[in-house]
């Protein structure tokens, strides 16, 4: 990750300590030179930038030591280094085990001849990113650069002349400060096919994927069996936990048996443990140890709890019949207890059962078990005269839940129904409402098309509304009525809006490409916004607009956000590799963070820059993560103490790296300064406002990818 700052505010006061050090390791398997060059495994990256010798070390540890190497004059001390230049200066500031690369270009200088020089390997472009390539091996990725002036976004690109790259700033002001910064991706994968099937976000920020992986022995950089540990397995269920900024691995599980497994859904427990569920083939000897639940069939539906390090299998459930069943989601109720759904084709399934409606060929299910999985509590059985499926489902802490799927027959599904579209008699999209011991059914909605649906998504907004999210086969017939935003034809995936009680259509949103689109999974964003994700095969004429970041290929992931009445656009971002990729899951962390999980069938090359979390496969697991926009500190408690006014200064409290700078404007919106104070540490900081006047408007804090409103007024 680069950074180039256009500075011409005096960032930087004199009479910080110069350090003499020729070369310094400043963290592991990592040199700095006293030009500013960085040397990593052999390769160096050298700015092209004309020094004038004084070396500046910033932020001191305030240890003896760094890693236990270095003097009090050794750069090793230090977690930022400032080189001094003619006209530009090089900053270098440690984070996250690496170097980050910055420029400071004052007035007068041209940002064109800012650049960096590679030795002992090459450079290449390809497939819309720059590489370091050695012996025939792409290295480092420099991908898409991202440029910022105080809080606001500057277009800049990268120009490759030989082993130099320079940098291209368009339409900047001089007089302000601009940063670069990606988009945060992370690929966890193994040298086989991994798929996510879901992904939580604890209430520290820490992000959970469950999925499987087809090689599960190099999958992640490190790997815990819970299982046999064949090797002409299939498939395994992998769990794995990063930290907050995807930037770390914190933990994998491998849920394993003889035969072949799946993971499919996710979820966290009030007491911070993790319930993963899905099927195996195997059920005798999937897991440590196993409660059997039912007559154990072909295939099986498992549940299983998890301590939320990663580090305990609590307990598992196989929950059968003596033939097919699925688990495709899972959640949990205040009390702690489990709910999951899914398909069965049993009709011995579970150890007991209410059927509502007429068997099928086979049929959806929701199953309570207790909060330690030992207890089977009730089965519902809904059906049709076909094949049903449930696909999601969510708990209404007023003592309801709401699974959603397909209807195999829209027009005997449940004992009585109320529909919202046009009728077809096979695969209709569906929404149940069941009180929360499964006793009873107290409505279902079908809303559906001329052509195929499915529902995949269920949601509730603050209102106790139902947001049902699922494809269409037919997006201009479905639904009572329908807002269309793309050019939608027949595939697209849709998100409908339904009163508590499944009796009125509210409204409904649909989402086009021109060529079809698929939806993978929804959730409710803190301000009430409804978020979207899946798989679009057509992203320059996705939806009526977006942002597209890397280079487009056969299929790509989408991420829609609506406002809560489902009537007004309001962003869609497509994250892109140059060949398949697919939407499957999204989360939104108690600060706002958006993260989408999918898939990438050519990961190295997947967003701008990455990181890898294992080995490279031929089908890997993707996350993106997304911060939120702009917030108002004071109206979201749970970051008021990470960015805050105090007296002249900023307070800002960093949990991990990133890009700090800030506008100051009037009373009536204008723009008074503008600063970048540049990429800083995890850590707390003040950084002095320097303000023309004691009394201002209001101030505007870019930390990474978020801008923060933190007053209404400064001064007194």
């Amino acid at each position: 990750m680069f950074h180039i700052f256009l500075n011409s505010f005096g960032t930087f006061p004199d009479g910080f300590l110069v350090s003499e050090a020729r070369e310094s390791a400043w963290s592991d398997g990592v040199s700095v030179g006293k030009d500013a060059s960085v040397r990593i495994s052999g390769i160096t990256v050298r700015p092209t930038v004309r020094l004038n010798g004084t070396v500046i070390p910033e932020m001191p540890e305030g240890k003896v030591t760094f890693l236990g190497r270095g003097t009090s004059s050794a750069y090793a001390l230090y977690r930022r280094l400032r080189f001094g230049g003619e006209g530009t200066d090089v900053t270098l500031t440690r984070a996250n085990g690496g170097v980050e690369v910055q420029f400071f270009v004052h007035p007068g200088r041209d940002p064109s001849q800012v650049g960096l020089e590679v030795e002992g390997a090459a450079l290449l472009r390809d497939n819309g990113g720059v590489y370091i390539v050695r012996d025939g091996r792409k290295v480092v990725r420099i991908g898409e650069i991202r440029a910022f002036q105080g809080t606001r976004e500057v277009e800049v690109s990268a120009e490759i002349k030989g082993n130099a790259i320079r940098f291209i700033v368009n339409d900047y002001d001089p007089s302000d400060t601009l940063v670069i910064d990606p988009v945060v991706t992370a690929v966890v994968s193994g040298s086989g096919k991994d798929r996510p099937g879901g992904v939580v976000v604890d209430n520290d920020g820490y992000v959970y994927v469950v999925g499987t992986t087809s090689f599960p022995f190099d999958f992640a950089p490190s790997r815990t069996f819970l299982g046999p540990t064949a090797s002409d397995t299939l498939s395994d269920v992998f769990v794995t936990k990063l930290t907050p900024d995807l930037t770390g691995h914190v933990a994998t599980v491998i849920l394993s048996s003889s035969g072949r497994d799946a993971g499919d859904a996710i979820t966290l427990t009030g007491d911070g443990d993790v319930v993963v569920a899905g099927w195996t083939y195997s059920p005798s000897d999937f897991a440590p140890s196993r409660t059997v639940l039912g007559t154990t069939g072909g295939k099986d539906a498992f549940i299983t709890r998890l301590s939320g390090d990663l580090s305990t299998h609590r307990a598992t459930v196989i929950l059968g019949g003596s033939s097919y069943d699925e688990a495709h989601a899972v959640t949990t109720d205040d009390s702690g207890d489990v709910f999951v759904a899914g398909y069965t084709s049993s009709s011995d399934f579970a150890p007991n059962r209410t059927v509502f409606g007429t068997p099928g060929g086979g049929n959806a299910f929701i199953t309570k078990l207790s909060g330690d999985l030992s207890t089977h509590i009730a089965t519902a059985i809904l059906t049709s005269s076909e094949t049903d499926v449930a696909y999601a489902l969510t708990y209404d802490p007023s003592g309801y839940v709401y699974v959603v799927g397909q209807a195999g027959d829209g027009s005997d599904f449940m004992p009585w129904r109320t529909v919202f579209g046009t009728l077809n008699l096979y695969q209709a999209a569906f929404a149940t409402k069941l009180t929360d011991d499964l006793n009873s059914h107290v409505a279902t909605a079908i809303v559906s098309s001329e052509d195929a649906d499915r529902a995949e998504g269920v949601a509730l907004d603050s209102a106790g509304n139902v947001l049902v999210g699922g494809t269409t086969g037919s997006a201009l017939t479905f639904s009572d009525s329908r807002t269309v935003y793309g050019p939608a034809t027949r595939i697209s995936p849709f998100v409908t809006r339904l009163t508590p009680d499944l009796s009125s259509h509210l409204s409904t949103a649909v989402f086009g490409d021109s060529m079809y689109v698929i939806f993978g999974g929804m959730a409710v964003a803190g301000d009430g916004d409804v978020l979207v994700t899946g798989t679009t095969y057509n992203a320059s004429k996705y939806s009526v607009s977006r942002t597209v970041i890397g280079t487009e290929g056969g299929s790509d992931i989408f991420l829609t956000r609506m406002d809560g009445t489902l009537t007004t656009h309001v962003e869609s971002r497509v994250f892109a590799g140059p060949s398949s990729e697919g939407g499957v899951g999204v989360a939104v962390g108690g600060d706002g963070s958006v993260f989408v999980v999918g898939y990438s069938f050519q990961s190295v090359d997947f967003m701008p820059s990455r990181v890898v979390f294992g080995t490279v496969g031929s089908e890997d697991v993707v996350i993106v993560k997304m911060d939120p926009d702009i917030v108002d500190v004071y109206e979201a408690p749970e970051i008021r103490d990470k960015v805050k006014l105090q007296g002249d200064g900023i307070v800002v409290v960093l949990d991990s790296p990133a890009y700090v700078g800030y506008d100051v404007f009037s009373g009536d919106g204008r723009l008074v300064k503008r600063r970048s104070i540049g990429y800083l540490p995890a850590g707390k900081y003040r950084i002095p406002l320097d303000l023309p006047s004691k009394r201002v408007g209001f101030v505007l804090v870019r930390v990474g990818d978020r801008v923060m409103k933190v007053g209404s007024t400064v001064g007194k």
